[in-house]
């Protein structure tokens, strides 16, 4: 191995070893703040453990014999039962996050230090390797336990085999990873059917049009396949997470084609007034630039950074943005990939090289505090959800009702009615057409036979007369949607039961969360 190649596996080797130590550091500082429990920064992870102990029960949803499609992914829960089945149990999200997200480091300073023509120095080498963790929130993403970090690995493995095709043809290894990027972000994601999509076109314009072909037909099996068990679980193609939190697949959905041009307009607009939004609208433009000015020699080139600029223009148009870091973070790590090649002519003197660890630290800027508050929101979830589930599971084990699903359903036999929607169809129809009454809720909790429901009260602000507003749960606020959960008892029959539960959870209560308990007349 040569010199040069030696000290491009040593930039590698740091990149990831840093990467490495932050997350343990991070894991550690979160211990320290949830009483030695290990628990996620968000709530999210857990309904998918939820859903995945169903699909090893033979079913998909939350309750048993009711079906529902709660997960963003169509890969991620069955890759979750698999680690369940072995005994990974709760920290299988970070089992399967962690490695791809060392692997996503590994690739992107790979990726930068063959760009740069392997010409980086001492300096910019020190400061590039934590930036590019930063960048790509790599340290807290695997913590949010969700499938982002193997998204971001898929979008990396994809656009810098892309690359490599473009300006290589013949690497055989570089069309694999090509396949193997698409595949995992069209299965990983919906919203890496962009990526997907965009690296067949790719390969169709570089000539590899029997294999785009092949791996076409191979995304559209999957993605029927899935459609169709949706369809015949009589529940919609996109899974209701999507359609939750997305007016855009909730208008597709519905086949609502009006509704989906104003969506498209009114998220366009959102997204560049907010800072994200105008930096991959930016990037997009600055890459479709290069594009044009890309001489006919170099029509690889041409159409790798389209590609990118393609990517980053439909998550203007559709993406989300936010929620810990998570959303947004494929498209920032396509955005790294796609504008290195454009800045590496300018990266030759030490001093520029400097620049571009400087830069990539303020774009960075959001995910440093994501970084900083990752151990307060692990004890945000361990002060509120941990503790709902500890009500609902241990000391007042009934049917209830919730809004926020996770931990609460995870290795819960009893009926777990989830109001927001992800866990039941009919909640999420309820909630999407704005039909929530106090006579609905009465309705559907008696027809499940929920007990006691816990909710956000700003929420759910017309709730039934006959419930009993018995107590209210305060904790910190970080990645939870509120800072105060409101106990309900549905069945009065069971008051003198509740309160003496309620008594019971208090006294066990972490510090930072707060049990009051309220007479039925309090409103």
């Amino acid at each position: 191995m040569k010199p040069d190649a030696y000290a491009g596996r040593a930039f590698q080797a740091y990149a990831v070893a840093f990467h490495l130590m932050m997350m343990v550091l991070l894991i550690l500082s979160a211990l320290m703040r949830t009483d030695g429990v290990f628990l996620y920064t968000l709530d999210d992870p857990y309904i998918h453990l939820a859903l995945a102990e169903s699909i090893l029960e033979g079913g998909y949803g939350i309750n048993a014999g009711e079906y529902a499609s709660p997960s963003s992914s169509i890969l991620y829960p069955v890759l979750l039962a698999l680690g369940l089945l072995i005994g990974g149990g709760d920290w299988t999200p970070l089992a399967l996050s962690a490695p791809f997200s060392l692997a996503a480091t590994w690739m992107i300073a790979g990726f930068v230090w063959a760009v740069l023509d392997r010409r980086v120095s001492l300096a910019a080498a020190l400061l590039l390797g934590p930036a590019i963790g930063f960048v790509t929130n790599a340290f807290a993403l695997p913590l949010t336990g969700m499938e982002h970090s193997i998204h971001v690995f898929a979008t990396v493995l994809a656009l810098t085999g892309l690359y490599r095709l473009a300006v290589e043809p013949g690497q055989r290894g570089a069309l694999v990873a090509v396949a193997v990027g698409t595949v995992l972000c069209a299965t990983i994601r919906f919203e890496g059917l962009a990526l997907a999509l965009a690296c067949l076109a790719g390969l169709v314009v570089l000539g590899f049009r029997r294999e785009a072909a092949g791996l076409g037909a191979g995304v559209l099996l999957v993605l029927g396949a899935y459609a169709g068990m949706m369809l015949s679980l009589g529940l919609p193609v996109f899974p209701s997470s999507v359609m939750t939190k997305s007016d855009i697949a909730a208008q597709v959905g519905d086949g609502n084609a009006a509704g989906l041009i104003a969506g498209l307009m009114a998220h366009v607009w959102e997204a560049v007034n907010m800072r994200w939004g105008v930096l991959l609208a930016l990037g997009g433009i600055v890459l479709t630039a290069a594009a044009a000015a890309e001489g006919p020699e170099r029509r690889g080139r041409r159409v790798f950074l389209l590609v990118v600029a393609f990517v980053l223009f439909a998550h203007v148009a559709a993406g989300e943005y936010g929620w810990f870091g998570r959303y947004e973070v494929y498209a920032v790590a396509a955005l790294l990939i796609g504008v290195l090649p454009v800045v590496a002519g300018w990266m030759r003197a030490p001093a520029a090289q400097l620049a571009l660890p400087i830069l990539l630290l303020v774009i960075a800027a959001p995910y440093f505090w994501t970084t900083a508050h990752t151990a307060a929101a692990s004890a945000n979830i361990h002060q509120q959800q941990f503790q709902m589930r500890r009500f609902a599971q241990e000391v007042f084990p009934q049917p209830v009702a919730v809004n926020d699903l996770g931990l609460v359903a995870y290795g819960n036999g009893n009926t777990v009615l989830d109001l927001w929607g992800l866990g039941s169809e009919e909640a999420r129809r309820l909630s999407a057409n704005n039909q929530w009454t106090a006579d609905r809720l009465q309705e559907i909790t008696e027809r499940r036979g929920v007990s006691y429901a816990m909710l956000y009260p700003l929420w759910f602000r017309e709730v039934p007369e006959l419930w009993c507003p018995i107590a209210d749960l305060v904790t910190s606020q970080v990645t939870s949607a509120s800072e105060t959960v409101r106990f309900y008892l549905i069945r009065r029959e069971l008051e003198a039961e509740m309160r003496a539960a309620l008594d019971r959870f208090a006294a066990d209560l972490p510090g930072g969360a707060r049990l009051t308990v309220r007479d039925c007349g309090a409103g």
